[in-house]
């Protein structure tokens, strides 16, 4: 048994359909099956389709009634509504910076890009799975360099650094954080322009030069000195000479309206642009000439070689017809090109080499300021414990002096003999230059000048604070008695 239109029918080969009374509802795609519905279940049917038509009524009736009771809170659920959506927007954003690791970069109200460790945020997302990195982007346009000529190798990197800067351009501007670092600054711009990819068109009859030239015309008819254009392949798609000048005097335009642009391409004449127009600047993407790879990393100032040869050798390609390919060319240039490479792959690994001696130089400034922290720390507790060792020497003398003291009284009341006195005042003075040695070899410090004593000193501290025995010398320092 099957449903057709509501209904239970039972499917039936096509030839055999005149064989069961009743309705034929429907067939298969075939036409081999039919679905009819027999005679025998009409009323079974009708009976199921009235049932099903009173639910409906009444699912009708009860949402009726629900809502007749919450209507008067129409506006009420549609502000909650929309604070929803909001809520889940901004969680949404949330997830995305958590996924792409973004941050919040310096948004300046003007038009600028000084970007560090900028990622494509798809390449990003997509190397995460697979442990792969992503080459970091650093790029800078301002009011000083505001269009950039980035010249190089094919599949090193051109049209991926177009599509970044779009990418994280378009993302700060439609509220999200973005993959680069936080001091990073972003200006905004009015308008975007965006010119890659092969729009040719058979319909329209648009070639891909033509498609491109169109883009163009619209880019510069509704341009303004905020807006940001991105061409990729720029005159590109015909003959070279011809096509060369054509992206000249388009650059040359867009230019002079003061607009913010990056361009990326192969011919010489633009890599020369920036010679007579200072507020432009040329880029090359990195190659290693010795890996035979792409490095993928931009340095701005100076133009990149498209190391044509050079890749053709990498693919496989004749040694024969690349030969022939250089002799008709002529080495000069390609010389230049490569001295050019080789003194920029020298720079960044002198850079490299100075980052780690910069390092070295960092940890050694922290060694040593650690180090005269704890020296500072040893001698601050090393003067403490002088300090304290000579305020209980102090209080020591002190104790021996009222002993002392106790001890003349003590002799005076039994009237002692001079003879007696006498050798008392020699155990006294004996006592006495035995205290100040052990007092002055406790709290003397060898760092510094010992003090000069005064004529008339002090008690000196002793080490120990006990009774006085018999044997034992005293002074009695107020009348000079032994």
């Amino acid at each position: 048994m099957t449903i057709r239109n509501g209904r239970l029918c039972i499917p039936v080969p096509a030839p055999n359909k005149r064989k069961v009374e009743g309705f034929i509802h429907d067939e298969s795609a075939t036409g081999q099956t039919v679905f009819i519905e027999p005679t025998e279940v009409f009323d079974a049917n009708n009976e199921l389709r009235d049932l099903l038509n009173a639910e409906r009524r009444e699912i009708i009736r009860i949402l009726t009634e629900l809502t007749s009771q919450i209507r008067f809170q129409s506006e009420n659920l549609y502000e909650y509504l929309r604070f929803l959506g909001l809520i889940d927007y901004i969680r949404g954003k949330a997830l995305l910076a958590i996924e792409l690791d973004a941050h919040l970069p310096n948004v300046l109200n003007t038009q600028i890009i000084h970007w560090q460790k900028a990622l494509h945020p798809i390449l990003y997302k997509n190397y995460k799975k697979t442990d792969k990195k992503v080459v970091p982007l650093d790029l800078q346009l301002d009011k000083n360099q505001r269009i950039l000529i980035i010249s190089g190798p094919n599949a090193g990197g051109k049209s991926v650094c177009l599509k970044t800067v779009g990418l994280l351009q378009y993302m700060l501007q439609s509220g999200l954080l973005v993959p680069l670092s936080p001091v990073s600054d972003m200006g905004i711009f009015d308008t975007f322009f965006i010119n890659m990819g092969d729009e040719q068109s058979i319909d329209n009859d648009l070639s891909t030069y033509s498609s491109h030239l169109n883009n163009i015309r619209i880019m510069i008819e509704n341009m303004t000195p905020g807006s940001l254009f991105l061409i990729d392949e720029f005159g590109s798609g015909t003959e070279p000479s011809l096509g060369g000048a054509m992206a000249e005097a388009i650059l040359e335009h867009v230019y002079k309206m003061g607009s913010f642009g990056i361009i990326t391409t192969h011919f010489a004449n633009l890599k020369l642009f920036s010679e007579t127009h200072p507020e432009a600047v040329n880029g090359a993407m990195l190659f290693d000439i010795h890996a035979m790879k792409p490095l993928f990393i931009l340095k701005q100032g100076k133009p990149g070689s498209s190391f044509t040869y050079e890749i053709a050798k990498k693919i496989g390609f004749p040694e024969t017809i690349i030969e022939q390919a250089i002799q008709k060319s002529g080495t000069a240039q390609i010389d230049y090109e490569r001295a050019l490479e080789e003194v920029e792959l020298e720079k960044i690994e002198l850079s490299k080499q100075l980052r780690l001696v910069n390092q070295t130089d960092e940890q050694l400034a922290q060694f040593i300021a650690d180090y005269q922290a704890q020296y500072e720390e040893f001698e601050s507790q090393r003067k403490e414990i002088l300090k304290n060792a000579k305020n209980q020497a102090i209080q020591i003398v002190e104790n021996a002096n009222k002993v002392i003291e106790k001890t003349i009284r003590e002799i005076k009341e039994v009237k002692a003999d001079s003879e007696k006195t006498k050798q008392i005042r020699a155990q006294v003075d004996q006592f006495k230059e035995e205290l100040s040695k052990k007092t002055e070899k406790q709290t003397k410090e060898p760092a510094f000048k010992p003090m000069v004593p005064k004529p008339k000193p002090a008690p000196q501290p002793v080490q120990e604070d006990r009774p006085i025995e018999v044997g034992d010398q005293v002074l009695i320092d107020e009348v000079q008695m032994h």
